[in-house]
């Protein structure tokens, strides 16, 4: 065989195991996308949303959504934090504010479920030398936010509790000086001050920190390693720096050690997905606990129906809010949380199996990133 023969035989052998090399390459990356449950379409067109916000100077976070238990899009986004250029990634902290009440409220059912306590219960029942006001007042209404309780304490209410370490204790002397802005369970009105007091009740009936019962009774068993209480930002590894607007982070720390168990926690995407997907099933509790938390006992409109939102009817169960979509009439269970240079939301879309966790370290996040995140994902899906 002369050399040039046996050079295109050469060839044509090598040209046959690139193909069956393509070949396989493309049927790993098919088997790939199917295993991780990605729809590879909408999965960009998402990413592409995310990296319009970010050139646009109104998102920066984490982002994971969930369909049907298959990631369609887990990822970070512009910085955790500039000054060291640090990029926000699946595994970053952020402080997550007021979707910690979920977390409460779960505590207060676990403890039901083992007869500790009962929703119908009087406060008073478990708060010493209990104020004449609050008499009335059961940890349901708590709860669900038809206390009368105060909506929040003022910065002179603080003043005691500014640059000493937090307790429940100490909140609750101040608590206990606030009226009540009307008569428990005649109307909603969002109070982190009722779930202050709430970690307050847990703390009596369990007989240990806030923190150390959600530790043993909800992180530890969903594997939530990244998930807890801080006093000082700088002693959390991998928290993102708040920001007030692009590059201008905030003057000072969240002091939410205060508001411990309405709105203190830190989490990741990944760790919320744990407890998201954990909802669907009885890992935590029963059913007929999970039932009670998830139903609307208390209409929230108008005072608490984001305008960005297209609600035909919205309620307040346990820590979430609970809605119908207009037109779709699709359920969606949420929680929100904001506070100094955080956002934080947890989008649970029942019939659909869609979870949308976005966590952002940019107080001026775009007003309508939800439902147009929304938008995408089930225009797509439908």
């Amino acid at each position: 065989m002369s050399r040039l023969s046996r050079w295109h035989q050469d060839m044509s052998v090598g040209l046959s195991l690139l193909l069956v090399l393509v070949l396989l390459l493309s049927a790993c990356d098919i088997a790939n996308h199917e295993a991780s449950g990605q729809e590879p379409s909408l999965t960009s067109r998402l990413d592409a949303f995310f990296t319009s916000e970010v050139k646009e100077k109104v998102f920066s976070g984490s982002v994971l959504i969930v369909k049907g238990g298959k990631v369609l899009l887990r990822k970070g986004y512009s910085m955790a934090d500039w000054r060291h250029q640090l990029p926000n990634t699946p595994t970053t902290k952020f402080h997550i504010a007021s979707l910690t009440k979920a977390f409460t409220a779960m505590a207060i059912l676990i403890l039901q479920e083992r007869g500790k306590l009962h929703v119908q219960d009087h406060i008073c029942l478990y708060v010493s030398a209990c104020p004449i006001p609050w008499q009335p007042i059961t940890i349901q209404q708590l709860l669900t936010h038809t206390s009368g309780m105060t909506a929040d304490l003022s910065p002179t209410d603080l003043i005691p509790l500014q640059g000493v370490p937090s307790s429940p204790q100490r909140n609750l002397l101040v608590l206990e000086k606030k009226g009540l802005d009307y008569p428990p369970g005649t109307q909603f009105s969002y109070s982190n001050v009722g779930y202050m007091l709430l970690g307050y009740l847990i703390e009596k009936v369990a007989q240990e920190p806030f923190a150390l019962f959600l530790q043993k009774n909800i992180l530890n068993p969903l594997h939530m390693t990244n998930t807890g209480f801080t006093q000082k930002d700088s002693d959390v590894a991998n928290l993102a720096t708040g920001y007030s607007q692009w590059q201008s982070p905030i003057a000072y720390e969240p002091y939410l050690s205060i508001g411990f168990a309405a709105g203190g926690l830190y989490s990741t995407v990944d760790d919320l997905s744990r407890w998201d997907q954990a909802l669907y099933t009885q890992q935590l509790f029963s059913q007929k606990s999970l039932d009670a938390m998830f139903t609307p006992y208390v209409s929230v409109c108008p005072e608490f129906c984001p305008p960005s939102f297209s609600f035909s009817k919205q309620g307040y169960g346990y820590g979430w809010f609970i809605g119908k979509e207009a037109p779709s009439a699709r359920r969606v269970i949420w929680a929100p949380g904001v506070v100094d240079g955080f956002h934080a939301y947890l989008m649970r879309y029942l019939d659909d199996k869609v979870s949308i966790i976005v966590l952002s370290n940019l107080e001026t996040l775009d007003p309508n990133l939800i439902p147009k995140v929304q938008k995408i994902v089930f225009a797509t899906s439908s």
